[in-house]
């Protein structure tokens, strides 16, 4: 009888690893149309450009500054971005396959992270791995290389969280290395993870003493008032000192390490807003996130969002649903799976209220990894549906789930045909928001490629329309730069300069260099060589990339000077060499 027992259990663990198997295979599957993409949006900057690459021989160096001349620090990013430059070259093909491992890596975790506040059977991981792998919200860390950090950071959240779980366990010490790596990689990934692990252990934490609580006032007598958890329970619900040490020592070492780099916290900006506006305005950007969290359908990459009162229609309809959904979750039990996994998927969703300002009010990408608590909640009501309703209500249920993640599936493959260039990526997001200046600036750079210079000259001046009422990502030096290399490519060098003028007067410093340089090549066009040297002669600030060094070796040489000549081009040589991956 043992025998026939172990076989059938040998014969069911086989199914699981072939059901297992099939579902990467499909995620995989789904995610094909990505691979033979080329760079778009932040790609072009951080791998054609370099920003984010380093030699690999110098990879210490990852960890001392910015990533890619950034107010960010993610040096694992770093690394990977220079070991697929190591292994591809710049072909975009290598770099969309590590990304698309990523995110399948990372939804294998899912139900790891799931698992942790309630027990899920082998039916429910397959599920959660399956919904988080299709999920259109993958579309841009699995699809886009610079969101490589989103996919990287859910990863190892997902992980810290199951390890930071079983360090309880006793006689298992290398679970405490295993968490402390975990913990580092999760924030050099993404600074964001600094706020999530902290409060997701302390979720943990919780959730085992209401667990132990419930159960003690399940087993306590009808005389006895109050469950309280036993000693033994109180135990085992608190996490011990080498866990919370573990915790304390890997953050504090990412933050110095970052503080080493960074000295500056934080030095992004956010809009200057009334508190009400605040409040409409984040509601509002909640309730795109929470749309694309239920949605099967691609997400709207398009960044305004109209700045609105908490007396308008949308911040209250958010609002409703958020209290109407807290008050369905907590009759169910303070402890019970879909309340955890509710407050879970509201604090995912909480750095996307720019309570810390970002780069962009709204991005898809922020809701990323709320995917996972989200499929744990459907998770828990499909649990108390089955239980609660009658048949045949559970099995149209059932179908309903299948036809989203059909739906889904369907959308993730069409999001590789949106993502094969800039212009197809932004073109129907400005056409459906005028207001997208980020859109009309890389539609523009697509069309200038293709030399449709009326076309891209178009895009730039729509670009750069004030767009009042509205928060948006508003690149509008770079838009500037652009219109000027569009005058010069038209040999209008006098509207180039003047362009390049007005860029000056409206960028922070971080671009002066830059513009330093495209003024000076300007004028080496135009035959000024002596303004070429008054541009970049003994400014060490704007000699810090090879082709100004170059540019200003050339024009020295014209004038004569040919050993100082030398050294610009011996400078620009040691750049360039340097900055080579």
């Amino acid at each position: 009888m043992s025998c026939f027992k172990g076989g059938s259990a040998g014969i069911r663990t086989g199914k699981s690893t072939l059901a297992g198997v099939a579902i990467v295979a499909i995620i995989v599957a789904a995610h094909l149309t990505y691979i033979g993409n080329g760079f778009v949006w932040l790609d072009h900057g951080d791998i054609e450009q370099g920003r984010a690459l380093i030699p690999l021989s110098h990879w210490l160096n990852a960890f001392g500054s910015p990533y890619a001349f950034t107010g960010f620090y993610r040096p694992l990013v770093t690394l990977l971005h220079c070991l697929d430059a190591r292994l591809w070259g710049i072909q975009a093909s290598g770099f969309h396959v590590t990304n698309i491992l990523l995110h399948v890596l990372a939804a294998c975790a899912a139900p790891l992270f799931i698992g942790t506040f309630f027990p899920l059977s082998h039916r429910e991981r397959l599920a959660a791995v399956l919904v988080f792998g299709l999920h259109p919200l993958s579309m841009l860390p699995a699809g886009c290389v610079s969101f490589r950090s989103e996919s990287l950071m859910a990863l190892f959240t997902f992980l810290s969280v199951w390890l930071y779980g079983k360090v309880r366990v006793p006689g298992r010490p290398y679970r405490l290395a295993a968490l402390f790596l975990s913990i580092v990689c999760a924030c050099f990934s993404k600074e964001t993870a600094f706020f999530y692990l902290p409060v997701f252990f302390f979720m943990v934490q919780l959730t085992r003493l209401l667990q132990s609580v419930g159960a003690r006032g399940a087993m306590a007598s009808p005389d006895s008032p109050i469950a309280v958890p036993t000693r033994k329970a109180v135990r085992s619900a608190v996490a011990g000192w080498p866990a919370a040490i573990t915790t304390g020592a890997a953050l504090a070492g990412v933050w110095y390490l970052r503080h080493r780099a960074m000295p500056v916290a934080w030095c992004i900006t956010g809009e200057s807003l009334a508190p009400l506006e605040r409040v409409g305005t984040a509601l509002t950007a909640l309730g795109r996130h929470l749309f694309n969290l239920v949605s099967p359908l691609l997400p709207q990459v398009s960044d305004p969002i109209t700045i609105t009162g908490i007396a308008a229609a949308a911040p209250i309809f958010v609002a409703a649903v958020c209290l109407a959904a807290c008050i369905l979750a907590l009759r169910g039990g303070i402890a019970a799976p879909g309340t955890t996994m509710l407050f879970l998927t509201a604090i995912s969703l909480m750095p996307s209220l720019n309570l810390l300002p970002l780069p962009r009010f709204y991005s898809p990408h922020y809701a990323y990894l709320a995917v996972a608590p989200g499929t744990g909640l459907v998770i828990a009501l499909m649990r108390s549906a089955r239980r609660s309703l009658r048949d045949p209500l559970p099995l149209v249920l059932s179908l309903m789930s299948a036809s989203w993640v059909a739906a889904a599936a369907i959308t993730t493959v069409i999001a590789g045909g949106r993502l094969q260039s800039d212009l197809t990526l932004f073109m129907p997001e400005v056409t459906r928001d005028s207001r997208f200046s980020e859109g009309w600036f890389y539609c523009g750079n697509c069309l200038r490629a293709t030399s449709r210079f009326s076309e891209a000259q178009t895009a730039y001046d729509q670009g750069l329309l004030p767009a009042p009422g509205c928060i948006r990502f508003f690149p509008e030096t770079e838009l500037l730069i652009n219109q000027s290399a569009l005058a010069v490519q038209r040999n209008d060098l006098v509207s180039a300069d003047s362009l390049m003028r007005v860029a000056r007067e409206c960028s922070p410093a971080a671009f002066q260099p830059d513009i330093a340089y495209i003024r000076a090549d300007i004028a080496m066009r135009a035959g000024e060589y002596d303004t070429v040297i008054a541009f970049l002669a003994n400014k060490d600030e704007n000699l810090q990339r090879p082709e100004s060094c170059r540019l200003l070796g050339d024009a020295l040489s014209v004038r004569g000077k040919k050993e100082e000549a030398e050294k610009m081009y011996r400078r620009g040589n040691a750049l360039a060499d340097s900055a080579s991956p």
